[in-house]
């Protein structure tokens, strides 16, 4: 998981610096504001990427309902936040409330992760050398035998 977490987010971060200057060329000028929803809607799709992700693996591991449970708890806050949100903000506010729902489906199945396989929700994020570099080509260049 590790390693598509640390990919997802040099690519989210690749994306977030060209979108400003991407949506106006394909789409022209007076798209220009689209571009804030855009960036919120693409941050977004890291949290809904890496639930799916965890919630294939807690499949596997047995609890194929907490993909499901996750989906629910999103249902609510999705629902709530709309209501809120978009009459005040428009196309932000349900830009918000996507990220908002997605971040608690990934919040509810990196719970349940902890919860039933005792899987330390720390360790799913805390990025480590061998998650960027593979192991092997680690150690070479901890020893000096490979160069950068």
């Amino acid at each position: 998981f590790r390693k598509y977490w640390v990919l997802s987010v040099l690519i989210m971060i690749a994306m977030a610096v060209m979108l400003p200057a991407l949506i106006p060329m394909v789409f022209g000028a007076a798209f220009r504001s689209a571009v804030l929803p855009a960036e919120i809607t693409l941050f977004a799709s890291l949290f809904k990427g890496a639930q799916q992700v965890l919630g294939g693996g807690a499949a596997a591991l047995g609890s194929p309902m907490l993909g499901s449970k996750a989906n629910l708890s999103a249902l609510g806050i999705t629902v709530i936040l709309l209501y809120l949100l978009v009459p005040r903000l428009g196309i932000v506010g349900a830009a918000l409330s996507t990220a908002a729902a997605y971040l608690v489906e990934l919040a509810v199945v990196i719970y349940g992760l902890h919860c039933t396989h005792l899987i330390s929700p720390l360790n799913l994020f805390r990025v480590r050398a061998n998650d960027i570099i593979p192991e092997r080509r680690w150690m070479n260049l901890v020893r000096g035998s490979e160069p950068l």
